[in-house]
């Protein structure tokens, strides 16, 4: 049970932690953009993205339903953008890598983890993913560390 709380905390306070970085960047991306209400579009990404892959589409609802409406296309393009760029970074970097540091395995078995999960039970899989990968790695681990144990005792 303390290995699940460690992966799941992990996971969580990661998650917290990309939420945060990403609603951050988007911010100020979108105000130096000149797009309207960027910090309340920022702030909605940063939540959204607590749950894998809907933060971009919180982004980009967002950014389409201020600029639209008041007739700027330029800025709604711009706008959409940077937050694919945002969104790629986020995705491709940093994500795997504060994921792999908060629950101790490496940023391709996130991605991996993230895609399988996404496959097997949509965004409910998603967010249980990362975490149950690092409860099997950890306990595969252990299984491999017990069988090199057992062969080092001399006989």
């Amino acid at each position: 049970m303390k290995d699940a709380d460690n992966a799941f905390s992990g996971y969580i306070r990661g998650q917290m932690v990309d939420a945060a970085i990403v609603g951050v960047m988007a911010s100020i991306a979108l105000s130096i953009a000149g797009v309207p209400y960027a910090v309340i579009i920022g702030i909605c990404i940063g939540f959204g993205n607590l749950i894998p892959y809907f933060g971009p589409v919180v982004g980009y609802a967002a950014v389409v339903v201020v600029c639209l409406p008041s007739g700027n296309i330029a800025k709604m393009v711009i706008g959409l953008v940077i937050i694919a760029v945002i969104m790629f970074v986020d995705g491709n970097i940093i994500n795997p890598r504060l994921l792999s540091e908060n629950v101790d395995v490496h940023p391709l078995l996130v991605v991996a983890a993230l895609l399988g999960g996404g496959v097997l039970g949509g965004i409910a899989g998603m967010l249980i993913a990362v975490p149950t990968a690092a409860l099997l790695k950890l306990q595969f681990d252990r299984y491999l560390h017990k069988l090199e144990a057992g062969r080092e005792t001399p006989e």
